[in-house]
């Protein structure tokens, strides 16, 4: 019977399509990982713990807000179950293409590879019930959105590293209710590299 191998890591053009078309056949999904997340709520700020230098909530995060976007850090609405003590408040109040406040960490931040698939897990939950938050690249192109309720809840999302991730409330996101968002305890952890299907030993 034929047998086919093959292990040929993608080129920066594919990375790029398939990071921003969200492909990702399942033989695409072999590759070295790790179990140990790269930002946890204790690495790397993921929990939102520290602050930033001035005007800057939070160190190692950027911060980047639009329109009626504001940031700050939250102190009453936490993620108790972690022990935090702080998470990120994101509030837009209007619906604008231009409304937004986003938090993004880079690849040189997070020491990511590039054309490796990576799982963000995060927690997150509205003030209201209903609100709308997006986890893209930093230049867009792989949307993932999510809707809150009123309580902290797991969410996960699938990226391949191009130059690093966003977490955001936008006003304009289909079907938003306008408000705040509170985001905590985030984590990376690596998946492995991409990989297309060229062979490079055939037989019999």
């Amino acid at each position: 019977f034929p047998v086919t191998i093959f292990n040929t890591i993608l080129t920066a053009a594919e990375v790029l399509y398939q990071a921003q078309t969200g492909r990702f056949p399942l033989w695409r999904e072999v590759g070295t990982g790790s179990m140990v997340p790269v930002i946890s709520p204790t690495v790397l700020n993921g929990g939102f713990e520290t602050n930033g230098t001035i005007g800057d909530f939070f160190s190692v995060w950027g911060e980047s807000v639009g329109g009626t976007g504001v940031i700050s850090a939250e102190t009453t609405i936490v993620n108790s179950g972690f022990g935090s003590a702080r998470s990120a408040k994101l509030t837009v109040s209007g619906t604008a293409g231009s409304d937004y406040a986003s938090i993004y960490i880079t690849n040189t931040q997070m020491g990511l590879t590039y054309g490796a698939k990576y799982r963000i897990d995060f927690w997150a939950r509205g003030a209201v019930g209903g609100e709308k938050i997006t986890v893209d690249h930093i230049s867009n192109g792989n949307a993932q959105t999510f809707t809150l309720t009123t309580t902290y809840q797991l969410f996960t999302a699938y990226l391949a590293c191009l130059d690093g991730f966003k977490i955001v409330n936008a006003g304009s996101t289909a079907g938003q209710v306008v408000g705040s968002v509170y985001v905590d305890d985030v984590s990376v952890t690596t998946l492995g590299p991409l990989f297309r299907h060229v062979p490079i030993v055939t037989g019999k």
